[in-house]
């Protein structure tokens, strides 16, 4: 199978394996380069698809069956991939002291992570503009409130006997947009309209919107819907069944629910958390290697804890001092995290000294991208909140990770080897 996979592998490819085997033997080991050429086929695919799908009122497609499917699949990739990569050792691929190219490569493979990773929201987003501009969002206003009025018009004359209203309850959920029209609003313009000719018009255009969403060429007018002996008669009610009316009200759903950019996969806090768990999944994968599973448990562990009595924290400052937003919060898990990290200051430099730096040093980089995320989502939510505290915490995690990882070890390194006399 191998032999196969490398005939259909391109010349230029089979170059760089060799030229990062010589050179970048720590990158080589990740098989990153191979991951990236085959994933990015796999993402224009799947874009070429989004852009190809045909796409209409009466054809809309939708994300969800398909983005859950690739990620599905492309989360046991992406687990076995870097779950063979915990297999090689850090030190044997670059030596001791090699640590800024340990870093620059590994940022290249959380690169290649992340967009591997983000292909299911790519393809959403692609959906989501192209569905927007299925109609403008004045016509598809006026076509809800059609079908609002319609669908009430008929429930007056008994015609669904005590069926349910689809686009009604779709609408009810709607109605805090002021260009729309309420329940109570479709009750005062239907009392106005007793007149036949006026309520043959609303249901001629209750039929042309149903047509025009559903693909169904409906034959009878408005006339006929008028007709209580004909809306009484089978055929209309295979015509006007309920199965059509909800193809109806799940297609103007999406379209609104893209022009208001909440379509699914790329709704605002789902993206965040996606990518928020494969940066996580990057750097688990690091600590495992570095400071095995004992170390990562200890620091996963303390890091929910402190979260949890985080929230607490400020959950009482909200009750009993009215103190409102992410201040409490992160001050609360930033006092926290610097008293554990004290703790490898406090004696010399024994066992239980480097035990207790390395849990710290591994919660500090699990904590730092959750804390980026929580500024994502506050200034998602907030966007005139003041990103004070947020930004220390991230600062001081960054100072950490990055004097305690790279530069400190490397500093006392060179402190510690004799001096020419």
């Amino acid at each position: 199978m191998t032999h196969w996979f490398r005939f259909i592998t391109p010349a230029f490819l089979h170059r760089l394996d060799r030229y990062l085997l010589l050179h970048r033997p720590g990158l080589w080991a990740t098989r990153v380069h191979h991951v990236a050429f085959w994933g990015s086929i796999g993402a224009l695919l799947l874009l070429l698809h989004g852009g190809l799908s045909p796409v209409g009122p009466d054809q809309v497609p939708s994300p969800g069956g398909l983005s859950v499917g690739v990620s599905f699949f492309l989360a046991i990739g992406l687990g076995l991939w870097v779950y063979g990569l915990s297999r090689f050792k850090v030190a044997e691929q670059y030596g001791a002291d090699a640590r800024f190219a340990v870093l620059r490569d590994q940022l290249v493979y959380a690169g290649v992570v992340l967009a591997m990773g983000t292909m299911p929201l790519l393809y959403g987003h692609l959906l989501r503009a192209r569905v927007a501009n299925i109609t403008d969002p004045e016509t598809l206003i006026s076509d809800i409130n059609t079908l609002n009025v319609g669908e009430t018009l008929l429930a007056d004359m008994d015609f669904f006997d005590g069926k349910e209203r689809i686009i009604v309850r779709y609408a009810s959920e709607a109605q805090s947009d002021a260009r729309y029209l309420s329940r109570w609003e479709q009750g005062e313009l239907l009392k106005r309209t007793w007149e036949p000719v006026e309520r043959i018009a609303h249901l001629e255009a209750y039929r042309k919107v149903l047509t025009k969403y559903s693909g169904t060429a409906l034959p009878f007018g408005g006339e006929a819907l008028l007709n209580r002996h004909y809306l009484a008669s089978e055929a209309l009610g295979q015509q006007l069944d309920e199965s059509l009316r909800r193809t109806v009200d799940r297609h103007v759903s999406a379209i609104y629910r893209a022009q208001t950019e909440d379509f699914g996969w790329e709704w605002t806090p789902f993206r965040n958390f996606w990518l928020l768990g494969l940066f996580l999944l990057w750097l688990a994968v690091q600590l495992f290697q570095r400071n095995g599973g004992r170390i990562l448990l200890y620091s996963l562990f303390l890091g929910a804890g402190m979260v949890v009595v985080a929230g607490l924290v400020a959950m009482f400052a909200n009750g009993i001092f009215r103190l409102s937003g992410p201040e409490p919060f992160f001050s609360a898990l930033l006092l926290m995290y610097m008293l554990f990290f004290a703790q490898s200051y406090r004696s010399r430099n024994h066992a239980r000294t480097q035990h207790w730096k390395r849990i710290s040093l591994s919660l500090a980089t699990l904590l730092t991208p959750f804390s980026l995320f929580m500024v994502l989502m506050v200034s998602d939510q907030r966007p005139d909140e003041p990103q004070a505290w947020q930004a220390l915490f991230l600062g001081v995690g960054l100072a950490l990770v990055v004097w305690e990882g790279l530069l400190g070890p490397r500093l006392r390194t060179l402190m510690a080897a004799p001096k020419d006399s």
